[in-house]
């Protein structure tokens, strides 16, 4: 019989049992129903670990006992303890944002300033779009490379005013977006990473031509694929620079000036009104 796969002893580390617990779930499942002897000789686990995870398996209701010598255990179906697991999340969830918002009507004396940005790594700032779409009411404005598209398409909503532009090289871009983006306010402007640096180029540089070539020379050292901007009804923004670097950090704002600053950069390559 051949090992649990560490993925699956992962994934239910991930939604909340302890690493001893998943093991011996898995092996339940596995064996259908075993005693503590072959969980133990199975799972090369100490004695009181096997006990100690069965006691706690058996607390929360995911596995049963179904013979007390020698003491056997059978595992619940896996489908209905995952909907277990999902569900006391969902509540943590739903009880840590009621005790957040009770927080943040808390009053302290503080005269610091207000944060200008928030920063959010790469393992978050997916959560953090993905929000900030779902709670958009009127307009979203994006200049996004095809790396994040999945974002947007999975996300829009078509009941939005979206003013979308991508620095791409794929020509069927556009049209995978027009089902899910275009209405009678959208539209979408697709730019190639050339054409994109020659625009933004020209207007860095005004009326100096002789910058032009220098001002190209320095965007083109940029990774445009990882170029993100992401403006909600004018009032929040989420940027991440186009730096060549894989473990780049998103900033979020709501200061007005700061979105003011951010669309003033980006007219050049969005589609025209």
């Amino acid at each position: 019989m051949g090992p649990i796969p560490q993925q699956l002893i992962t994934s239910f580390m991930e939604l909340g049992l302890l690493e001893s617990e998943a093991k011996i779930y898995s092996a339940l499942v596995l064996f259908h129903d075993a005693h503590v002897k072959e969980l133990q000789e199975f799972l090369s686990l100490s004695k009181p670990s096997i006990y100690e995870g069965l006691r706690t398996l058996e607390d929360r209701g995911f596995i049963i006992l179904i013979n007390d010598k020698p003491t056997t255990y059978q595992a619940i179906p896996p489908r209905i303890v995952l909907d277990m697991l999902m569900e006391i999340h969902i509540n943590a969830k739903e009880n840590a944002l009621k005790y957040i918002s009770i927080l943040e009507k808390e009053k302290f004396a503080d005269d610091s300033p207000p944060n200008l940005w928030y920063i959010f790594g790469p393992k978050s700032f997916e959560s953090k779009i993905k929000d900030m779409l779902e709670n958009a009411k009127d307009s979203v404005i994006c200049l996004t490379s095809d790396k994040y598209i999945d974002l947007i398409d999975r996300r829009a909503k078509t009941d939005l005013k979206f003013k979308l532009a991508i620095v791409t090289e794929d020509p069927d871009v556009e049209k995978r977006l027009e089902h899910h983006l275009i209405n009678g306010e959208s539209s979408i402007r697709t730019v190639d990473k050339k054409r994109a640096v020659d625009l933004m180029a020209r207007y860095k540089a005004g009326f100096e031509e002789d910058m032009i070539p220098a001002v190209s020379d320095t965007l083109n050292m940029f990774d445009f694929d990882n170029l993100f901007i992401l403006i909600i009804d004018d009032s929040e923004v989420l940027y991440i620079p186009p730096i060549p670097d894989a473990s780049v950090n998103a900033m979020v704002s709501k200061n007005k000036a700061f979105i003011r600053m951010m669309m003033l950069m980006l007219p050049v390559l969005l589609p025209k009104d």
